[in-house]
């Protein structure tokens, strides 16, 4: 069975099971880097958003089973209507924003507007629709944050309808979602060596260690007030920079004078690598790699340990530290 069979038998399937006031319907969604996926939309009369349910691992466990019990005499109309009635299940618990708000209302949600970095090659069809500012050869997009109430995240990226609503430009829109990140998503940074040895439940309250953790949370300080790079230089100190959630956290590079900081704590110059869109690495140029391996590097690592929708680049940037600029 192929995969678009797949589906609208799951839709056939579930729309017996629903209120009188819902409704199922298929849609294909572009995510990041190209990514597209088909869910399920479960649209509830008088309310402005719908869950939208993802069917790629469904259908993986649907040719499982298949081929599992090629003999047994459950049918796949029995497998389907097992399908609907656990996705109804799931939809039960699912945490979901409070849907009494009017996203396209910009008073209501401008404190919650936040950036992320994405690719700007692997998404021009996406960008095609949405509004953004270019930052080298990345681009920055505008979300909606939403907290749930079991402090996970979710998120709303603003289209062209909503900035031609609310008639405004990117540009304009950039310092008010930059406010917004810095205080929702604080910057943080973590020594590479403290994550690894963490892993090998090392002493957390070991000198050396402490002494990073202080330092560190120093740099991401952007409270404004003046700091000075650390009495002991930390020149080959490798560093992971993200926020506090975990959750774009890319885009840390964005705040003002971090970058700066990290330079002065290095006492040099260091190159900036894309991770993912979740973090990226720091590594002193003193450590003596070039920029060829880092690229050969991070090439590896895209193909091998970051999901599609993750990937952020494919070669790294160098942070000048006498010229405080990035290339």
């Amino acid at each position: 069975m192929d995969y678009e069979t797949f589906t609208e038998n799951v839709r056939t399937h579930i729309l017996p099971l629903l209120k009188p006031t819902q409704n199922a319907r298929l849609k294909r969604i572009l995510k990041n880097n190209g990514c597209e996926y088909t869910s399920l939309i479960i649209d509830t009369e008088g309310e402005p958003v719908a869950p939208a349910i993802y069917l790629e691992e469904f259908y993986s466990s649907f040719l499982e089973e298949r081929a599992i019990y090629e003999n047994d005499p459950v049918t796949d109309d029995d497998r389907f209507d097992a399908i609907a009635r656990r996705i109804l299940i799931g939809m039960e618990d699912l945490e979901r924003p409070d849907l009494s708000e009017d996203f396209m209302n910009y008073e209501t949600v401008r404190d919650r507007i936040c950036l992320k970095l994405v690719s700007r090659s692997e998404n021009e069809d996406l960008l095609k629709q949405t509004p953004y500012v270019a930052f080298h050869d990345l681009c920055i997009l505008f979300f909606i944050h939403l907290e749930m109430s079991d402090k996970t995240f979710g998120s709303i990226l603003l289209r062209e309808e909503q900035f031609l609503k609310w008639e405004l430009t990117p540009t304009a829109l950039y310092p008010i979602a930059l406010e917004n990140t810095m205080r929702i998503f604080p910057a943080e940074l973590c020594a590479l060596q403290s994550i690894l040895e963490s892993l090998c439940i090392k002493d957390p309250d070991d000198e050396p260690r402490a002494h990073n953790r202080d330092t560190m949370k120093k740099i991401c300080d952007l409270s404004g007030e003046p700091w000075e790079a650390p009495e002991r230089p930390m020149v080959h100190q490798s560093m992971v920079l993200t926020n506090k959630n975990k959750y774009f956290g890319a885009t840390a590079v964005l705040y003002p004078q971090l970058l700066n900081r990290i330079g002065d704590a290095l006492q040099g110059s260091y190159y900036l690598i894309p991770s993912s869109i979740h973090e990226m690495l720091i590594l002193p140029s003193s450590i003596g790699i070039s920029s060829q391996e880092i690229d050969e590097m991070i090439r590896e690592i895209n193909q091998t340990e970051v999901s599609a929708e993750e990937v952020l680049g494919t070669h790294c940037y160098f942070f000048d530290h006498k010229s405080y600029s990035l290339v």
